[in-house]
């Protein structure tokens, strides 16, 4: 919902900023959690392996590449999609931006439910997660497909946490719509 909507329809509006200890812990468990999936499926991955399995650094860097482009293409485009199948105006009210910790997130500049922001945030860590883990299981065992499970892993969860925080807000102030401002940093809650 807009927020000027909201505002004219006689929402309260509260801006909170979650504390960066309380944010850096979150991520950091989280983070922790994939990287022992991860690790995990590394694991698993070597126990499977056999001799006619696809393996990738047979062929160079490049299936690498194209890979972490798919993966990255993919998991923003459903963020972008599912992100505007609930905004307003999509063309304005949409846009990617770098946070401070140099971590490119999809901002939504609209006041949106909870379950939305859940789900906006959720499913695509999910899917690309489960996708990155049953390729690595199923296709190819490589230590280089398992390093950008890594990598992936610290986005994703950078994503979740956000999820954590608005669910924090929720239980704590039980706000109508929920405005992500920048990131899990800075959120405005609006309540009737």
């Amino acid at each position: 919902m807009l927020r000027n909507n909201l505002l004219e329809n006689n929402y309260n509006f509260e801006r909170k900023m979650p504390k960066k200890w309380l944010v850096s812990m979150i991520w950091t468990f989280l983070c922790l959690s994939f990287l022992a999936g991860s690790f995990g499926i590394f694991i698993l991955a070597i126990m499977l392996d056999s001799p006619e399995r696809l393996h990738l650094f047979d062929y160079g860097i490049f299936p690498y590449i194209i890979i972490f482009a798919v993966i990255s293409i993919l998991y923003f485009g459903l963020k972008i999609r599912m992100t505007s199948s609930f905004c307003n105006n999509k063309e304005q009210n949409m846009a990617v931006r770098i946070t401070e910790d140099g971590l490119p997130v999809f901002a939504c500049k609209e006041a949106l439910k909870t379950w939305q922001i859940i789900l906006v945030h959720t499913m695509p860590a999910v899917l690309i997660y489960i996708i990155l883990c049953a390729g690595i299981l199923s296709i190819a065992f490589d230590v280089y497909l398992v390093m950008l499970l890594f990598v992936v892993s610290f986005v994703l969860a950078y994503d979740l946490a956000l999820v954590v925080c608005v669910l924090f807000m929720r239980a704590k102030y039980k706000p109508d719509y929920i405005a992500v401002n920048r990131h899990i940093y800075d959120m405005t809650l609006y309540t009737r």
